[in-house]
């Protein structure tokens, strides 16, 4: 009785192993360009863009959509 409780044990943990994997976060892509928008630049005249792109998580360039889009 003791053997088939821990065998049981050891296939529930395995499976919450294999289902963890399944449903873990999707990575964003590489490159990710937002248009259309508001982005508050922060800088030191206070300007408002309306596109950003975003690769690797770095911010790449700020303007306007026919700026990032070309």
């Amino acid at each position: 009785m003791k053997r088939i409780l821990i065998s049981l044990v050891a296939l529930v943990v395995i499976a919450g192993l294999y289902v963890s994997t399944l449903v873990s976060a999707p990575t964003p892509p590489n490159h990710q360009v937002f248009i259309g928008g508001e982005v508050l630049t922060m800088d030191a005249d206070n300007r408002i863009a309306e596109a950003v792109s975003v690769r690797d998580g770095i911010i790449e360039q700020v303007g306007t959509t026919d700026e990032i889009s070309t």
